[in-house]
């Protein structure tokens, strides 16, 4: 792994080629973060598959196998990483999950909480744009909006040319850079934008501390961005990710009791089953290729997962 001398090579190149960038780190950890800046995420998922390629692609020996867990891979691969990176420069690796499904998590690369009070660290420069992209905010999470945490396409372009600072054309082009930085997520079937998971890691001190009353799941004390993937609980008014609720009848062979409380005190009465979890709205499931580059694409065949299995690969340079 580098240190603070060579991360500066890790600029993001759109289009690089990853045997190029392979053949000159001639380290799979070098390349890996490289792949991760280059794609914005990687899915927890698919690493396995994603860092097998890596050792390959470097000509390396390995013995990183489908039967490895994904989430034991991914910590490793992080820690080692993490260890090498100044994160005040050049950030940390992190997994973020992604509340449009039920268990879909993508490891990023994020900004410490001490840069989360500007907006320099998601590329937004000018005074004009930091200006606009804290307005979307606001009306992502204005109180009359009931679709909290989303803003559609058009109102969000509008919005730039109504401040003034910008011409449509130009309103558009910032809220696409927004989509390429990792900042927005845009969702063409809905016509909206929201905050990519990756942005709402970064930007939780500010969520919070700007009081726009978004709630936290009692589950996960993550907050609750979407208010469409979420469920309220008809007994004591608190609100949940789904995928919260999801995994939780998943781990459980009986019903689950709602973590909330009501405002009275005690305990909440109210349960969850599999019939319940199943009528839950989560989005379409994402492509199984879905940030894999062509190099380290999947061979979409299904990987045994078997209890117990470890990574045998070198974590040293």
């Amino acid at each position: 792994m580098a240190g603070r001398s060579e991360a500066v090579q890790y600029e993001h190149t759109p289009g690089a080629d990853i045997t190029k960038i392979a053949k000159h780190h001639c380290n799979p950890h070098k390349l890996f973060l490289n792949l991760v800046r280059e794609l914005r995420a990687v899915r927890v998922s698919m690493v396995v598959d994603v860092f097998s390629r890596c050792c390959t692609a470097c000509k390396m020996d390995h013995n990183v196998s489908a039967k490895l867990y994904p989430a034991i891979l991914a910590n490793q691969i992080m820690q080692t990483i993490n260890e090498k990176l100044e994160g005040e420069v050049f950030g940390r690796l992190e997994v973020v999950s992604d509340e449009r499904f039920p268990d879909e998590q993508y490891i990023v690369l994020a900004w410490p909480a001490a840069n989360q009070a500007t907006t320099n660290h998601l590329k937004v420069v000018s005074p004009a744009e930091s200006k606009f992209f804290y307005e979307l905010i606001g009306k992502m999470f204005a109180e009359d909006n009931e679709q909290r945490g989303e803003v559609p396409i058009m109102d969000a372009t509008l919005l730039g040319v109504e401040n003034g600072e910008f011409k449509p054309a130009q309103s558009e082009e910032f809220l696409h850079k927004l989509v390429r930085d990792a900042v927005f997520t845009q969702h063409d079937e809905r016509e909206t934008y929201s905050l990519h998971p990756k942005a709402v890691l970064e930007f939780q001190t500010v969520l919070i501390n700007q009081g726009y009353n978004i709630p936290t799941c009692p589950v996960c004390r993550k907050l609750i961005v979407l208010r469409r993937t979420s469920t309220t609980c008809t007994t004591c008014n608190t609100e949940i990710h789904n995928m919260c609720i999801h995994r939780m009848v998943e781990k459980s062979d009986r019903k689950v009791p709602c973590p909330g409380a009501p405002i009275t005190g005690g305990r909440c009465k109210n349960k969850y089953d599999e019939a319940f979890a199943a009528d839950l709205y989560f989005d379409d499931p994402i492509v199984l290729d879905l940030h894999t580059p062509e190099v380290v694409e999947s061979d979409k065949r299904a990987a045994t997962v078997e209890p117990g299995a470890s990574s045998d690969v070198s974590m040293s340079d």
